[in-house]
């Protein structure tokens, strides 16, 4: 059950940044700042946070094309 929840996460932040790229909301950059900020997190006992939030928290995306993002991500689910 854990592998199968940790494999759609993985796709479902694979697919969110992509899917923000395309869509004009973040640059390519943006994402691998906020992909090495995610990792920097996790090691000092952070909950791990999603590519949607770290995005909302720098400042790169509202909570509408947070949504709107994830409206995709979740019509393309294996």
């Amino acid at each position: 059950m854990f592998a199968n929840n940790n494999r759609k996460i993985k796709h479902y932040e694979k697919c969110f940044g992509g899917i923000a790229i395309d869509k004009g909301f973040i640059a390519d950059d943006d994402l691998l700042v906020a992909l090495a900020f995610q990792a920097n997190e996790n090691p000092n006992n952070r909950p791990h946070r999603l590519l949607g939030e770290v995005f909302f928290d720098m400042g790169l995306m509202t909570v509408t094309q947070v949504d709107e993002v994830l409206q995709e991500v979740l019509s393309k689910v294996p």
